[in-house]
């Protein structure tokens, strides 16, 4: 009974801001996708690759997405994994969201989902083309409770998420590979989650970047 009243009244969703959404083929040229399969891991990222690649980009997109109250999935997230426009039309309103930073290995900004995705190709409606500098997929209005000036590394997981913090790998927690990108966090409780809100979660006049 305990057990299930820990269980989160809604869903928790992780989207991904990736530091480019385009995806490289095995001989490293652009353009051409790779099908994922969901069973790999993310890849790894090396310090002096970070270093490069300042400021990040990842959060760019992520303070692109808060400013226009919208977020959407990278080509690869969105292209290379059969059926994701089926899964993203189930996508709940009131569903609780929360980005991860893939180039700084982080989570920031919870955010509630305010419409359901769009994934009409008519018109290409299922493609936001305004927001980023790159095409992203199946946009969606939230409402940010955050921003980037506040992030869980997650090296810091355990601290907040018991399953993770009892031995279980965060990968397999807080799933961030484009196979799971509209799948429910179903090993997050409640307790978890509002202890990730209460770290992330700012106040509407913080969200200005001009602060």
């Amino acid at each position: 009974m305990a057990e299930e009243q820990n269980k989160l009244k809604t869903d928790l969703y992780v989207f991904v801001s990736t530091d480019s959404p385009k995806t490289t083929d095995e001989e490293g040229e652009p353009g051409r996708s790779t099908r994922t399969t969901g069973e790999e891991e993310e890849p790894k990222t090396t310090d002096d690759e970070q270093s490069k690649s300042r400021p990040s980009i990842s959060l760019t997109n992520i303070w692109a997405g808060i400013g226009a109250g919208l977020w959407a999935v990278s080509e690869a997230q969105a292209l290379n994994i059969k059926g994701q426009a089926t899964k993203a039309a189930r996508l709940p309103i009131g569903a609780c969201g929360i980005l991860y930073c893939k180039e700084l290995k982080c989570f920031t900004t919870p955010f509630l989902v305010c419409s359901k995705p769009s994934t009409d190709k008519v018109n290409d409606q299922h493609i936001e083309k305004d927001v980023w500098s790159e095409y992203w997929y199946f946009p969606f209005r939230i409402l940010p409770l955050g921003s980037p000036r506040k992030r869980v590394e997650t090296k810091d997981l355990g601290k907040y998420v018991k399953a993770i913090a009892d031995g279980e790998p965060w990968t397999n927690v807080l799933r961030v590979i484009p196979a799971t990108v509209f799948n429910p966090c179903t090993k997050v409780t409640q307790e978890d989650w509002a202890k990730l809100f209460d770290a992330l979660v700012e106040s509407p006049e913080r969200f200005s970047r001009k602060q």
